[in-house]
């Protein structure tokens, strides 16, 4: 019996060690607003590359580290989306920023590869079919939520960091190199549910985020081709 019991705790403390994890739904709809300059803009086409991923949590070969958003404890949260459970947030951030940009006025495709200023050589080994006229990239620094407990009540701090990179898809001269940060914060009462975190993380902060990569694209884009 004392056997059996000193299995049962070895157990307990494996499963808190290694920690326990839960996969939320997303919901989103791309809504950004058409640019006024969107014709001149569909002339040139934009690859949407993968940031790299910078988060502190996220570890090498595990997979299931890239959706995290949130820790509590032994807890850590992550994502679902379109039935993809878990989903790296560097995929799916990539996802709803092509639908941005599409939505905008950019000839927007998404490429399959992690690009950022440190590899932006790497971009002269682009097949033919993800060639593009320019290309976003970066790094993902920050992407959670975080619940400040007081003393009656709970504060919510949600927050988006990236460090965006836009290159020129043929020299990969680095065009943009700024860091974009957002971040929402409010009063939860005496608490606040986990999937309405993440639902305000990508609906309210992230879709700021995306409104500053669209409109510094395009600007960037413009002046570009201003001095071609």
């Amino acid at each position: 019996m004392k056997m059996k019991w000193l299995v049962v705790i070895g157990l307990i403390v494996v499963a808190f060690s290694s920690g326990c994890t839960r996969s939320f739904d997303v919901a989103y709809q791309a809504d950004a607003a058409r640019l006024s300059n969107a014709t001149e803009l569909e002339k040139y086409s934009l690859g949407v590359a993968k940031f790299e991923d910078k988060r502190a949590w996220v570890e090498e070969g595990n997979v299931k580290s890239e959706s995290f958003v949130a820790l509590q404890g032994p807890w850590k949260f992550g994502m679902t989306y379109k039935e993809t459970d878990y989903i790296p947030v560097k995929d799916l951030l990539q996802e709803l920023l092509v639908q941005e940009l599409t939505k905008a006025g950019f000839k927007a495709k998404a490429l399959d590869k992690v690009l950022s200023k440190s590899n932006a050589q790497s971009i002269k080994e682009l097949n033919k079919e993800q060639t593009s006229d320019y290309i976003i990239g970066g790094q993902l620094l920050s992407f959670e939520f975080v619940n400040e407990t007081g003393f009656l009540t709970v504060t919510s701090r949600r927050n988006a960091t990236l460090n965006l990179n836009l290159f020129d898809g043929k020299s990969s001269d680095v065009l943009i190199d700024t860091v974009i940060n957002e971040t929402d914060r409010e009063g939860e009462g005496m608490g606040v549910m986990h999937s309405t975190n993440i639902e305000k993380l990508m609906n309210r902060v992230f879709k700021k985020v995306a409104q500053q990569v669209i409109q510094k694209t395009a600007d960037k884009v413009s002046q570009s081709q201003a001095q071609k």
